[in-house]
This record gives structure tokens, C-alpha cells and sequence, in this order.
């Protein structure tokens, strides 16, 4: 290998970061749209990977058309099957993504600002002191109000008040509204979260035959 062993992993470490957080930009920000985001990770992922390969071989040799293509192959190949198979996961085996909107995803959005909306919008028919965020745990909704409203009518928690009439679901002013944010919220940082674990893992596939060129040598 051209280029020292430890400064390869320090860019490659460098690149997980950056592509980690553009991620986490596109879903929060941008879309979260399954098949959009599979086309731009893959294209994050083939950039990226190029990269590494031109400075593993910059003292050797300039970048070629092989290893173009070669990169090119396994770059599709893995964010496919890997990206792929994740967020197919979260749409359609609601389980894992219900696991990991109820673990990070709740990590993120239990702060004083979803304190201050569970207690305008729930009481308690008792003297017990509840934690009134752990509703939020039971209401679920990958940006369709429809779902949020379903969920919202068959709370399982006993001896919890609440009641909502018709409301204006376009004033952000209303604690039902920014309730409702906070449960996208949850759910775009949760498939952020899962999506970065999966792209970790497939860059660290496009990287070892890099390192240890056993393929393609």
C-alpha cells in the first residue's frame, strides 16, 4: 500500500463522519423518501470510496478505469443489498423500526420542550406523578397525519386524561400540532440513525478489499 496504513483509516474514519452526518441532513432536512435516499447514499458511497482508492494508489499509479468499474460493482452490490434491506425493514417490518424509534429516537425528542407539550395536553386521574414524555413511546407516524391521529385515539395508558375535538391541524401555535412534530421527529431521527449504522457497515465492505486487495489485485 502506497499511502501509510494509519493515514487510509484516518480518512476513511473522516469519511464515515462526514457521510453519517449528511445522512442524518438529507432525512431531517431534505427527504426521507426510501427510494431517494438508497440512490444518494449509493452515490455518497461511490464517491467516497473512490477517494480512498485513489490515495491507497497515488504513489503508485494514478486512478483507472478498472478500478472504476470495480468500485462501481461493489458499491451497488453492497448499499443494495445492505441500504436496501434496511429500510425495507423499517417500512414493512414495523418492529425494528418501532425498536429503534422507541430507544434513539425517543433518546432525542425527551427534553423540556416535549415536557412542556405533554403537560398542556394530558392529566392524571390520580395523585401519581407520571412521566407524561413515555406517551410519545405510543404514537407513531412516518409523516402521515392520519396514522398520528389513529395511534392518538387508543393510548394504552391508564389513568391518563386527555380529550381532542377537531382542531386546526395547520397552526403550529397548538400543543396537538407540535406534539405531532415530535413524532416525525422521532421517526426521521430513528431511520437516520438505522440508515447510518447500515452505510457504516456497507462502506467498511467497499473498503476492506481495498486494504487487503485480495480481489481484483
Amino acid at each position: 500500500m502506497a499511502k501509510s496504513t494509519n493515514m487510509i483509516t484516518l480518512l476513511f474514519t473522516a469519511l464515515i463522519l462526514i457521510t453519517v452526518a449528511i445522512i442524518f441532513i438529507i432525512v431531517n432536512s431534505i427527504t426521507s423518501n426510501s427510494f431517494v435516499l438508497l440512490i444518494l447514499i449509493w452515490i455518497i458511497v461511490f464517491v467516497f470510496t473512490i477517494l480512498i482508492k485513489s490515495q491507497i494508489v497515488a504513489d503508485e499509479r494514478d486512478i483507472n478505469n478498472t478500478d472504476i468499474t470495480n468500485i462501481l460493482q461493489s458499491s451497488l452490490l453492497t448499499v443494495f443489498v445492505i441500504i436496501g434491506s434496511s429500510l425495507f425493514s423499517i417500512n414493512y417490518i414495523s418492529i425494528i423500526g418501532r425498536a429503534f424509534e422507541n430507544t434513539v429516537g425517543y433518546w432525542w425528542v425527551d427534553n423540556d420542550s416535549l415536557s412542556e407539550i405533554t403537560q398542556k395536553l394530558f392529566s392524571t386521574d390520580d395523585n401519581e406523578k407520571y412521566n407524561l414524555n413515555l406517551i410519545i413511546t405510543q404514537l407513531f407516524s412516518d409523516e402521515k397525519r392520519e396514522q398520528f391521529d389513529n395511534y392518538l385515539k387508543n393510548i394504552p395508558f391508564k389513568h391518563i386524561k386527555y380529550e381532542f375535538a377537531d382542531y386546526d391541524k395547520e397552526n403550529t401555535e397548538l400543543p396537538i400540532n407540535q406534539l405531532y412534530e415530535k413524532v416525525v421527529q422521532k421517526y426521521k431521527i430513528s431511520k437516520a440513525s438505522l440508515i447510518s449504522l447500515a452505510t457504516i457497515i456497507t462502506m467498511y465492505v467497499c473498503y476492506m478489499p481495498m486494504k487487503y486487495p485480495w480481489i481484483n489485485n
